[in-house]
């Protein structure tokens, strides 16, 4: 029983994902599951970013960069967790 749940939760997801990306799609003529630079799937584009890093998305640009900016910073944070 608990599987057939989840196998619906799973496909609402997917539904619900793929009405948005139509929405988005509609609205701003930008496929949002596409990559704007490589014309790829955003979910192997998504593989690349490390978990200490965030993606910045703007109307001009799409980039990675570091959640703590300070080099002094993230070795302190890495202390902190370590």
């Amino acid at each position: 029983m608990i599987a057939i749940k989840t196998v619906e939760i799973v496909g609402l997801a997917a539904r619900a994902k793929a009405a948005w990306a139509r929405l988005i799609r509609k609205v701003y003529e930008v496929d949002p599951l596409e990559c704007p630079n490589c014309q790829g799937p955003m979910e192997s584009a998504v593989e690349f970013i490390a978990d200490d890093e965030l993606v910045e998305i703007t109307p001009k640009s799409t980039r990675i960069r570091k959640r703590l900016l300070l080099e002094h910073e993230r070795k302190r944070a890495a202390r902190v967790a370590a």
